[in-house]
């Protein structure tokens, strides 16, 4: 309650950090090459960090998934989660980032007549989203358990126990999406993203629900994973020589980092989300906010390349499997010169 009555103040205090918005005019057409003019920098900012996203997302996330999927040396169910969570954020990247580039050119026009295309996309939005976090979770606890407690791994983190591990963030997705269909909230096109999305402002208890249940709980939980997967490297790092032993060490920081910036990006757009339930934030506050939230879904493939050896290995040879084989041959000659000439 008194969590409550503080957000419930602080969204009706005239905040000198954001400037006050009028209530939106019915007569107006929102989105649209014509209305963005009236705030051109804002929205080709907005429009901007989209097309990275989408570009960069596509690109990473298929390339970790096809890595994986055509690798044996990374057939493992850790690996699997990874091509979970990637096919989760291939699809904020590519297919929510696309109609939120619609929403913003096209404008609230183009979705009047497609009502259930907007609620379809927010519907989406919010699996993919809660699958993706999820996913981070699960892969928090699967680096703990293996790290700190290895012997117990094959029992949990077995094949098939995998495989049903991983259906279970898309259930929750699911489970999140599903009350806005049901009355509880609501999908809609926002008059400050200009794109289709959750309604925040037809249900707060939902946005409290939202960010606390699928946010804030999960972070916690995977904030204390890392936590006790530090402590327990501190206190053993001397002991720890197995070289398979310190690759599983590197994938948690590759993982660790993805969750750090799942945390930035997305905290944010949490905190925004629930205090502008009355819809007085200047509109600058929610398209920054939702456009570093989807980001996040763009840059995990670079963390896996960085940190993990046996990721980036992966990487470099589906890169070269798929390259055409004339390349391939002057590649390997070139290597091969070169190494004649060190020795």
């Amino acid at each position: 309650m008194f969590l409550h009555h503080l957000i419930h103040k602080i969204s009706n205090s005239n905040s000198n950090i954001f400037n006050l918005n009028e209530s939106f005019d019915p007569t107006i057409d929102y989105g649209g090459i014509d209305y963005i003019q009236n705030d051109l920098v804002l929205y080709i900012a907005f429009l901007a960090l989209t097309f990275f996203g989408i570009i960069f997302g596509f690109l990473g996330n298929m390339l970790t998934i096809l890595a994986i999927i055509f690798n044996k040396e990374l057939n493992a169910p850790n690996y699997w989660i990874i091509v979970n969570l990637s096919i989760a954020d291939l699809h904020i990247s590519s297919l929510i980032n696309s109609f939120n580039a619609i929403g913003v050119l096209a404008g609230e026009d183009f979705f009047l007549n497609r009502k259930p295309l907007c609620t379809i996309i927010g519907f989406l939005c919010l699996i993919f989203c809660g699958s993706s976090l999820l996913n981070i979770a699960l892969l928090a606890l699967n680096r703990y358990i293996k790290i700190c407690h290895d012997h117990l791994y094959s029992k949990i983190f077995s094949k098939k126990k995998t495989m049903f591990l991983c259906i279970l963030p898309w259930l929750g997705g699911i489970a999140l999406g599903t009350p806005n269909l049901s009355g509880w909230g609501g999908y809609d096109y926002d008059k400050k993203v200009l794109s289709c999305m959750t309604d925040r402002t037809q249900s707060q208890e939902f946005g409290f629900f939202y960010i606390f249940c699928y946010v804030l709980t999960p972070c916690i939980c995977i904030f204390v994973c890392y936590l006790k997967i530090f402590f327990f490297v501190s206190k053993y790092s001397g002991k720890i020589g197995c070289n398979s032993h310190k690759k599983q060490i590197q994938l948690a920081k590759s993982l660790f980092a993805s969750f750090i910036t799942y945390f930035f990006c997305w905290m944010p757009f949490g905190f925004i989300y629930i205090i502008d339930h009355s819809d007085m934030l200047h509109p600058a506050a929610m398209v920054i906010t939702t456009a570093f939230a989807h980001i996040n879904s763009s840059v995990n493939a670079f963390y896996y390349a960085y940190f993990s050896s046996t990721l980036r290995r992966g990487f470099y040879k589906f890169i070269v499997s798929v390259l055409p084989y004339n390349f391939n041959l002057v590649n390997s000659s070139k290597n091969s010169h070169t190494s004649h000439a060190r020795n």
